[in-house]
């Protein structure tokens, strides 16, 4: 992957087109400067046509990105990617931050790619291509879509993005749901995705009204799978896995209840522990137990020193409320921490 170069911070090509050379005739490209600051955004284009030259209009694109971070107080570097969970004008499949293209190689061979361009944590960008010829269509468009859910997932509480915490989430959850989505399509529906993917008479917001209804909700757990690659949270099993609800279901609005980062994957012992309140786990994901186990904590397989990896931020208060509702629930007097590798006691909540 690509990493965007520091001087074109906050420009933007609205193609993947020409960027350099003489200009074609009759060419509509264009650069543009995107900035967001204290919930405004700020935008301008600047047309290839207009300046002459992709480069000239290059020029005055960074003329006016350095005049208005003067403008602004905003010190070059500063600035995050915007991320508006919008269609941009150039996308082509309706799928937000994921694109296809086509372009004719030195060989007189058209190479045609899935493609997505997402923000990196140093204010960069990055992209990804997968090839229609060797994944498939169906497994380029999947590859994409994974890529850009995971690029997301590096800015969860990066400070530079926290205007746009909302928007990755929703992205992420959207991701997820075309994930399940083309894990379980039929060849029927594959054809009418693609035709109309590929139909340039579609617009592109058009396109993706058409594929939200297709795709609807994902299941609860087909997201979590997807989430969390199909393997519990604390063993890595892959076979008799349960959706484990971090706040219980009972307990959640309609939007808790779908929401993957409110669920963790877990192998039965875990999953009916957990959901007893047996057992939690710290924001770092070290397990905590209820010393009313006891001696059962050994017959029941329950490891000790269990963790689990990468919890995201947008789960922590899920688990708060579990620790303080559910794990809370047996009153014990005592729990057992994993720290540093150590088991130790202390004092319950």
């Amino acid at each position: 992957m690509a990493q965007k170069p520091p001087e074109l911070q906050n420009i933007f090509s609205l193609d993947k087109g020409q960027t350099t050379g003489p200009l074609p005739r009759g060419a509509s490209h264009a650069w543009q400067v995107r900035v967001f600051r204290d919930n405004t955004h700020h935008s301008e284009t600047f047309p290839y046509s207009k300046y002459g030259s992709p480069e000239t209009a290059l020029e005055a694109a960074k003329l006016f990105r350095d005049e208005l971070f003067q403008k602004l107080g905003i010190n070059f570097g500063d600035c995050a990617f915007i991320i508006t969970g919008t269609l941009q004008s150039n996308n082509k499949t309706g799928i937000v931050g994921v694109n296809r293209s086509e372009s004719l190689e030195s060989n007189a061979v058209i190479r045609e790619v899935w493609q997505t361009t997402f923000p990196a944590e140093s204010g960069g960008v990055e992209t990804a291509s997968f090839s229609v010829k060797r994944f498939g269509e169906i497994g380029a468009m999947r590859l994409a879509v994974e890529q850009r859910m995971e690029g997301l997932s590096t800015l969860i509480r990066v400070k530079k993005y926290s205007a746009s915490q909302d928007t990755i989430k929703r992205l992420i959850d959207k991701y997820l749901n075309i994930l399940c989505y083309l894990e379980a399509i039929s060849p029927q529906e594959e054809d009418f995705l693609i035709k109309t993917i590929l139909d340039k008479g579609i617009k592109n917001t058009t396109k993706e009204e058409i594929i939200n209804g297709r795709v609807g909700q994902g299941t609860f757990k087909d997201k979590l799978i997807k989430l969390w690659g199909g393997r519990c949270n604390i063993t890595g099993a892959t076979n008799l896995l349960n959706a484990s609800h971090i706040k219980p279901w009972a307990t959640c609005s309609n939007g808790e209840r779908l929401d993957p980062f409110n669920g963790f994957l877990l192998s039965p012992v875990y999953d009916r522990a957990f959901d007893e309140g047996f057992i939690t786990f710290t924001d770092e994901g070290d397990i905590s137990i209820s010393s009313s186990l006891g001696e059962d904590v050994e017959r029941l397989g329950i490891n000790r020193n269990a963790k689990i990896e990468n919890i995201s931020p947008f789960s922590l208060g899920y688990l708060k409320y579990h620790r303080e509702h559910r794990f809370g629930i047996h009153n014990a007097d005592s729990l057992t921490l994993r720290s540093s590798g150590t088991a130790q006691k202390c004092a319950a909540p």
